[in-house]
């Protein structure tokens, strides 16, 4: 029998008998005796020769006829052979993608997750959407349903289907503390789409059975205030909440009207301390009848007054430099003349000004901070940097070649820095271009165009 290895073998050739073994790195690296790391390395040297260590090695191993033919490779796991679950599903075929879920896409298919016994209800094996991830429940026929009852159902109060949805009612329990004993409730879980608005059920036991709970003696459990009338339900037809519990949402005019919210969208308001039903007419009013005396009673609140408008500052140009003033702070009343005063600055020397609708720009001789913080001005490099790049802008030079004398420490962002500073000084630069000369915007230039 020819020896199927042949001398002096490189990584490939190496690579391709492992795999006639049918044997992996570390399954052939340990019956070797070698690391697992020097056969990696080997391999994957494709064009280069495998070490005389490790190509004796190999020769010693197939001497020996340790190794055995390959055998047949494994089936490829499917979802009715999946180890999730316990009992593998009766049904061949699943839903088409996308039908199930609801989520209408080809490509989600159902991935296997787990399977449940829910005693007389049957045995149910669930699935999780690939690509929406919403869970599905099958039955025994391969046929979705919505969620099986709960493994744990109680002896004594039956299952409960609602009359809504169609769905089976889960069970929960809750001790209530006014009451000293424990609370059943039927409800429909919330994941269900769509969700379901309709009343759970309540029951407790009395005397060794479960009776339903009155509606009267709920509604004053669930309240978390301290009023003597109950916690009013819905009972609008047309609302698909219907006879459930409203929300309380507040007070009104200084606790006389207590409003709750349904999750419909409508509104109910009743009356505090009688609980008598209440009917908005209008804004902040409300009508009823009460109780006692049967006489139609009404409330009004104070409406509220309408916004007025920020008046604005006059515009006005300053004494010194004939620039339009900018509004810092204000306004505020005169105690002499009655009239409102504004704070404003000159955005060339950033001095204080007052002004007002029909006077002329006086100086502010007290300077007054508002909670805005200090007020800001204009420092002396802005100014010197501002009549510059006016002697600039009189001779002719473009904004490349002013940007790098402008901002000489900064080469990389000096054209966007000059952007920026002709954008927000732009009053700054006209009003110092105006007073310049043009003798004296070229005497600047030329002293700033000097190499350094």
């Amino acid at each position: 029998m020819r020896d199927p290895v042949e001398t002096r073998m490189t990584g490939a050739q190496f690579r391709k008998l492992r795999q006639k073994f049918g044997l992996s790195q570390v399954q052939l690296a340990s019956k070797l005796g070698i690391p697992k790391g020097s056969l990696n390395v080997a391999e994957w040297r494709r064009n280069e020769l495998v070490p005389p260590r490790l190509e004796k090695a190999l020769l010693q191993f197939v001497a020996d006829g340790d190794y055995a033919p390959p055998g047949p490779k494994p089936r490829k796991r499917s979802w009715g052979t999946s180890k999730n679950f316990s009992i593998p599903a009766p049904f061949k075929n699943l839903p088409t993608p996308g039908s199930a879920c609801g989520c209408e896409d080809k490509r989600c298919a159902l991935d296997p997750k787990e399977d449940a016994d829910h005693g007389s209800s049957g045995h149910f094996w669930k699935f999780r959407g690939r690509k929406c991830k919403k869970t599905v429940w099958l039955n025994n026929r391969g046929k979705a349903v919505s969620a099986p009852p709960p493994r744990r159902q109680h002896s004594v109060i039956p299952p409960e289907v609602c009359s809504s949805c169609g769905r089976n009612r889960a069970l929960g329990k809750k001790r209530i503390a006014k009451l000293g004993r424990v609370v059943y409730r039927r409800y429909c879980r919330k994941s269900g789409k769509p969700r379901c608005s309709a009343a759970p059920s309540y029951f407790w036991e009395v005397g060794g059975r479960i009776e339903p709970i009155p509606a009267h003696i709920w509604s004053q459990l669930k309240t978390r205030t301290q009023r003597s009338f109950p916690t009013p339900v819905c009972a609008n037809e047309r609302c698909p909440g219907i006879g459930r519990t409203l929300e309380a949402s507040g007070e009104r005019l200084n606790g006389r009207i207590a409003a709750f919210r349904c999750r419909g969208g409508h509104w109910d308001f009743r009356v505090i301390p009688g609980g008598e039903r209440a009917e908005r007419d209008g804004y902040a009013c409300y009508q009823w009848t009460d109780s006692d005396t049967g006489e139609i009673r009404t409330i009004k609140g104070e409406k509220m007054g309408r916004k007025v408008a920020k008046p604005l500052p006059p515009k006005k140009l300053c004494p010194d430099h004939n620039v339009p003033l900018q509004n810092h702070y204000g306004p505020w009343q005169n105690k002499k003349t009655r009239k409102l005063v504004w704070g404003a600055f000159c955005p060339i020397d950033g001095r204080r000004w007052l002004v007002s609708a029909g006077r002329a720009p006086r100086k502010h001789t007290r300077l007054r901070w508002t909670k805005r913080g200090r007020p800001a001005g204009v420092s002396r490099d802005t100014l010197d940097r501002a009549r510059v790049a006016a002697a600039f802008l009189k001779c002719g030079l473009t904004m490349q070649e002013m940007s790098v004398h402008l901002f000489p420490g900064t080469p990389k962002t000096a054209y966007d820095n000059t952007k920026s500073f002709f954008r927000r000084q732009r009053a700054l630069i006209e009003s110092a271009k105006a007073r310049l000369t043009t003798a004296e915007a070229h005497r600047i230039t030329d002293g700033a165009l000097k190499p350094i």
